[in-house]
């Protein structure tokens, strides 16, 4: 039957399995090295990039625009292990810290801190099953709710879990959407058609901490100091906004940090002679 129709389409015929845009088509669940194929394409595209000769600000545009943007069609069709998400984030932290594959280079923070929010809100949710996040009002789908963002879709009783139990999206509409609100439904079905909903109960997290705590000393400290937002909105070179990120988050090898790492050595500042911090 195949062979019969498949001159009248213009189109060859074919098995399983087989790749459509670099994703395996295969009636089985995807191996490990199926799943290899994604740390391999990190590691073409990185092996072309000259990392050295490239600023912080130039090697952070190509993390933000290319190697986050790598994985994310397949991400939107299969479920990946963890595993394999630690080492796409392990390629990005290489790139961006060491410039060349194989120097290594000191890492004035960790990972996790670099991927926090710009604005660097307090607290976000942990998404798991869904189930205690409501859809609408919480933020936990972009850097505010979805009911500033599609203000002309808003239902106020929905839930994550309750609103992706169906394809499309389980939302009652009084009435037919034309024009812009129905651009809106369209762009907010693709961006929740790669959410994925896992076991467990739903979380919020404390971003001030790296454990997701709450504390009053860290509370106060974002209360006087909160001007984080105001680095990313300046008006000057992105490699300057990242070093003055480093200022304001302590990180930069001054004396008093290496200290601080076990390095000892003279630490006084070379130019008052006074002990050196920021």
């Amino acid at each position: 039957m195949s062979s019969r129709y498949s001159p009248l389409f213009g189109c060859k015929l074919g098995a399983l399995p087989f790749r459509y845009l670099g994703i395996p088509m295969q009636v089985r669940k995807l191996s490990n090295n199926d799943r290899k194929a994604v740390e391999d394409c990190f590691e073409k595209r990185l092996s072309g990039w000259k990392g050295k000769l490239l600023s912080t600000g130039g090697r952070l545009v190509l993390i933000n625009s290319v190697l986050s943007n790598l994985p994310m069609f397949m991400l939107s069709f299969f479920k990946v292990p963890c595993g394999v998400l630690k080492k796409m984030d392990y390629y990005r932290s290489r790139f961006y810290w060491q410039n060349e594959q194989h120097k290594k280079k000191y890492r004035l923070a960790k990972w996790e801190i670099m991927c926090q929010p710009k604005d660097r809100g307090l607290g976000s949710f942990v998404l798991k099953n869904g189930s205690q996040i409501r859809f609408w009002e919480d933020t936990w789908l972009g850097n505010q709710p979805l009911k500033h963002q599609y203000p002309s879709l808003f239902n106020i009783h929905a839930t994550v879990a309750e609103t992706l139990s169906s394809s499309p999206l389980n939302v009652s509409l009084r009435r037919a959407l034309t024009g812009n609100k129905l651009i809106e439904w369209h762009n907010l079905v693709l961006r929740t058609m790669r959410i994925r909903l896992t076991e467990g109960a739903d979380m919020f997290k404390w971003n001030l901490h790296k454990t997701g705590s709450f504390t009053v000393r860290l509370m106060y400290k974002a209360l006087i100091n909160n001007n984080i937002r105001d680095i990313w909105r300046a008006r000057l070179p992105l490699k300057i906004k990242i070093f003055m990120w480093y200022l304001k988050k302590s990180v930069l090898l001054t004396k008093d940090n290496l200290r601080r790492k076990n390095q000892y050595g003279d630490d006084t500042c070379v130019f008052c002679s006074r002990y050196q911090t920021i």
